[in-house]
Formats: C-alpha cells, structure tokens, sequence
C-alpha cells in the first residue's frame, strides 16, 4: 500500500450562464486576464438550486472571454483552486474560484444570436 500513489487529476467542466459583463485588462507582462461570474443551475428534488463560481482567465481564453455579455450561456473547462491575498488594510481573503483553460459560448439562436452579434467561437469544440 506504500507505494499507492494519488491521482493529480483536477478537471471541471460546468455551464452556466455569466451573471454580469466580464472583467478584463492586461498584466504588466501584457498578458491578458479576465475575470466573471457563473450561474450554474442544479436540478435537485424537482427544482433548480444556483450556484454561483468565480472564474479566473489568461492568456488567448481571457481575448475569448471578455467578448461575453451579461446573460450568456457558456460551458468552461478549468480547474479548481484557491485564491489568496492581502487586502490594502492587512486583512487576508481566500476563495475558491475556477481557473479557466477554455470557455466556449454555447449558441442558442433564439436567445443569444441577434443580427449583429454572433456567439463567440473558440477554435475547437469541446
């Protein structure tokens, strides 16, 4: 049993919908980073519970993400982890947030595809 070793899998894809247009700007290695948060509906004993994620982006995913409105319906892949830090005042914060390596737009024509605005497309499906 020694030798049993764990796996170091941490792998989540969820959907949701964006609860407010997404953060976004550039790092001061001009790496681009957004930020928003997801409302994912979780049907339990015959009614819809909300759960709500903070995800976290960079990079080529971040230039996909900030294009997203108020309101859409995505599907992120990311892991799981902790963020901490120091507030101005001395007061230390963690939380839990999704740490996004893709984020795709799922199309519903009937509600996100208006005559000037495509849904955002990531280069491969998932």
């Amino acid at each position: 049993m020694a030798d049993l070793k764990m796996s170091n899998t941490n792998v989540l894809v969820i959907d949701g919908r964006l609860t407010k247009d997404p953060q976004s700007g550039r790092t001061k290695g001009d790496q681009a980073w957004a930020r928003f948060a997801l409302a994912h509906d979780d049907w339990r004993n015959g009614k819809a519970e909300t759960d709500f994620w903070e995800v976290s982006c960079f990079g080529k995913t971040a230039e996909i993400a900030e294009k997203l409105r108020k309101g859409a319906p995505v599907i992120v892949e990311a892991r799981l982890g902790r963020d901490r830090w120091t507030d101005k005042d001395g007061q230390e914060h963690d939380a839990t947030r999704l740490f996004a390596s893709r984020v795709r737009e799922l199309a519903f024509p009937d509600r996100t595809q208006t005559p000037d605005r495509e849904p955002v497309q990531d280069e491969a499906p998932f």
